[in-house]
């Protein structure tokens, strides 16, 4: 595995059942578990690319012992209908600013890091080349492919400076999934690796998985919990001030098999239902919180935790006659923005970008129509993009008032990957 391209493990069989054109688009994160992209992928952070919504910048997990979650539980009766009730969000109409950047792809062998209001690059980044971001928004992790396997990090506004923390190069060991970043905002972030095998085939597990953590300013490498038990670990949540970290395990479908918990090198894990496994799995930015998207075709629920909770699940059920295209937390606020679309379709379309409360259960529309992709860093508005294929129209949404103002771009091939910062 020489760069970027070639990191990833050959398409996995994807069991019959899931038959529905938009399974792929379901889950911010799902796609890359679908094709196991051995990368600490951008497309692991939304539907069929994504990033978690960010929490405020210290924030942390709540109280590590079982059971011990402050958060409010709420469950949604199914086909719970969408208000117009307004939930938390900045007064007046939001427009596209300096502070606030993303990653973009412009080409298919280019991405670069960009503002909103300014498609100018402030710094080119590997193509297939994914990110962690820290909770304050400020500082990137990203996976240099052109390099090797080098996972760099730095400060956002001056990326082009990235230094090394990982070098993987010689060692017979790859990146695998998401990374993520301290949830307590210090200079840390948890990976994960596998050892492929030597045997040939398209399912062929991996002599092992491993989760590891690294200090980014000294490079320190500690190895948090290693299984060979043929699956692939993929980090959620990492506490480093508690020696905790949560993650799920994944193999051929690209399924979440299990929800794992590892403290202090102790493995506790909490087996899905194979028969209707999640997607995939995110965590919201301050590792509070867990969802995922689960069931078979269009028959979609969204389940949400606390993150020491798996087996106590809240559901919240789309309109009868509707399916899920994506599902991704909102920072600053106790809501998950979805984006929903009526069954069956043959093609994909955008559909309706709405706001549900994990606290109340209400549920409001956005904007009816467009496509919804990612929040902000901060959660303070959304970026759309209209259509699935060139050209594209990049946007941001107001979530006060569902207004709309176009992002500039530098051609209509440019669309925004799942990774925001604040600059």
């Amino acid at each position: 595995m020489h760069d970027s391209r070639a990191r990833r493990v050959s398409d996995v069989t994807v069991p019959a059942r899931r038959t529905s054109p938009l399974r792929g688009l379901a889950l911010v994160g799902a796609a890359a578990l679908s094709v196991l992209a051995v990368v600490v992928a951008v497309n692991t952070l939304r539907g069929p690319q994504v990033t978690s919504a960010a929490a405020p910048s210290t924030s942390a997990l709540p109280a590590t012992s079982p059971g011990t979650t402050a958060l409010p539980g709420a469950t949604t009766s199914p086909g719970a209908a969408a208000t117009s009730q307004p939930s938390a969000s900045p007064a007046g109409n939001v427009r596209p600013d300096g502070r606030h950047g993303f990653l973009s792809q412009t080409g298919p062998e280019r991405t670069v890091l960009r503002t909103e209001q300014d498609a100018t690059p402030l710094a080119q980044i590997a193509t297939g080349s994914g990110g962690a971001v820290s909770p304050d928004g400020h500082r990137l992790a990203m996976l240099r492919g052109e390099r090797g396997q080098q996972f760099v990090w730095g400060d956002a506004i001056r990326f082009a400076d990235a230094k090394v923390a990982v070098d993987l190069s010689g060692s017979g060991e790859s990146f695998v999934g998401n990374a993520v970043w301290a949830a307590d905002n210090s200079n840390s972030i948890a990976f994960a690796v596998i050892k492929p095998s030597t045997q040939q085939g398209v399912d062929t597990p991996p002599l092992y998985s491993a989760l590891r953590s690294v200090d980014l300013a000294t490079g320190a490498v500690r190895e948090l919990a290693r299984t060979n038990n043929g699956r692939i670990l993929v980090p959620l949540i990492w506490r480093p001030r508690d020696n905790l970290a949560v993650s799920f395990e994944t193999g051929p479908g690209g399924y979440a098999y299990s929800y794992v918990i590892v403290r202090t090198g102790q493995v506790n894990r909490t087996e899905f239902d194979r028969d209707q496994p999640p997607l995939g799995l995110l965590a919201d930015r301050d590792g509070a919180r867990v969802l995922g998207l689960f069931g078979t075709g269009n028959d979609l629920v969204l389940k949400w935790w606390a993150w020491d909770r798996p087996e106590q699940a809240q559901e919240m059920r789309p309109p009868s006659g509707e399916t899920f295209l994506r599902a991704v937390w909102r920072a600053g606020a106790e809501e998950i923005g979805v984006e929903l679309v009526v069954t069956p379709t043959r093609t994909p379309v955008r559909g309706r970008f709405e706001l549900w409360s994990v606290a109340t259960n209400s549920r409001r529309v956005v904007i009816a129509s467009g496509g919804f992709e990612m929040f902000r860093h901060d959660g303070t508005a959304a970026i759309g993009l209209r259509g699935f294929a060139a050209p594209f129209e990049m946007y941001l949404i107001d979530l006060a008032t569902g207004a709309t103002t176009p992002i500039p771009s530098q051609s209509g091939n440019e669309r925004p990957l799942p990774t925001a910062l604040l600059f």
